[in-house]
């Protein structure tokens, strides 16, 4: 889907890129706190902000375009009276500012809008209140108010795109007011629990508000730190071994993922769980030494292989130093190295 964008140039803006375009002074607004700005004059200068790469919307635009990139905290300042449209495309915190944006830019600027991820105005994460409904549903009717509490007319559609949050709000004007608009929309925000500072809020509607990051944090438990990893694995090693097996050699004590954890210090899983991730997701990315069956966590034991593996002889063997029977395989044998010495071998 496009939108045919009327002052001087006409321009497509992709509604699937998630911006907000003018022409004269441009200006491209995106989702999830980030500002990307076009020209800023005749001459072609650049505002300031990472350089970003050319995109396809940008090479059909009959002015030259780049992007830049900034953080967007919502304010009085942050307004663009000469934008036609404000495009917010899975927004996430910034959808319901969008059209408080759209509101105190001018009297003729509209705006497309397409909710995915549910947020207040503080940047909180909105919590649903009717049960009878699902959350999807009922935070379109939230931004859905507000759109009409800042007087716009607001039609819904349907798009035609691969994903469940596909309904998109587009308003087609306004009603005229000779409201103070600043001190309207104070009173708007102010309505659904957040509070607005009392003075002009120039730097910031919110001093709580907080964007997504610009580089977001990679949450796997794959960034542990590496002194921690090791702490991890020693104590998880001890509590599998603390029982015999009676074979040769020891796999562990088959235990269950649930208790394995409640023997765990609360600060260790704490820690784990501030990666998104918990016990079970840092036993899974540490699968060379564990395997997980029907819930029971053992030792996974080092076997021949028919075939050598592509990755051969790239890391040292985790049982070799630290498994009380060292690694049961022999040197030659095993995937990974055994000792300082041993060298990669050649497939």
């Amino acid at each position: 889907m496009g939108f045919q964008l009327s002052k001087g140039d006409k321009t497509h803006a992709n509604s699937t890129e998630a911006r907000k375009r003018h022409h004269h002074g441009g200006m491209v607004l995106r989702a999830q706190g980030k500002e990307l700005s076009e020209p800023d004059d005749d001459d072609h200068e650049y505002g300031t902000g990472p350089l970003l790469p050319s995109t396809p919307v940008l090479s059909t635009a009959s002015f030259p375009a780049r992007m830049l990139e900034e953080t967007i905290v919502p304010s009085p300042s942050y307004v663009f009276p000469d934008a036609d449209w404000v495009i917010g495309n899975h927004s996430d915190e910034l959808t319901p500012w969008i059209p408080i944006i759209s509101l105190l830019s001018s009297a003729t600027t509209n705006f497309f809008l397409l909710p995915c991820c549910a947020y207040e105005f503080s940047g909180a994460k909105y919590k649903r209140a009717n049960a009878a409904k699902s959350q999807y549903a009922e935070y379109l009717d939230y931004v859905q108010d507000i759109c009409a509490e800042c007087g716009f007319q607001v039609f819904r559609d349907r798009l035609k795109i691969p994903s469940t949050k596909r309904i998109c709000l587009v308003s087609k004007g306004r009603t005229p007011s000779t409201k103070d608009l600043v001190g309207h929309v104070k009173e708007i925000i102010s309505r659904r629990g957040s509070s607005v500072q009392s003075e002009r809020p120039q730097k910031g509607w919110l001093t709580g508000f907080k964007t997504t990051d610009i580089v977001e944090r990679v949450k796997n438990c794959t960034q542990l730190e590496q002194s921690f990893v090791s702490h991890l694995l020693e104590k998880i090693s001890n509590l599998l071994l603390m029982k015999e097996t009676g074979s040769p050699w020891n796999s562990g004590n088959p235990t269950d993922i649930s208790a394995l954890a409640k023997l765990l210090d609360k600060e260790d899983l704490k820690q784990l769980k501030n990666e998104c991730g918990g016990l079970q997701t840092f036993l899974r990315n540490h699968r060379f030494i564990f395997q997980i069956t029907e819930g029971k966590v053992t030792f996974r034991k080092p076997e021949v292989r028919e075939e050598r593996p592509k990755v051969w002889k790239t890391r040292p063997c985790w049982f070799y130093t630290n498994h009380p029977q060292s690694c049961p395989l022999e040197d030659q044998m095993c995937s990974y190295i055994h000792g300082g010495t041993e060298e990669r071998l050649p497939r």
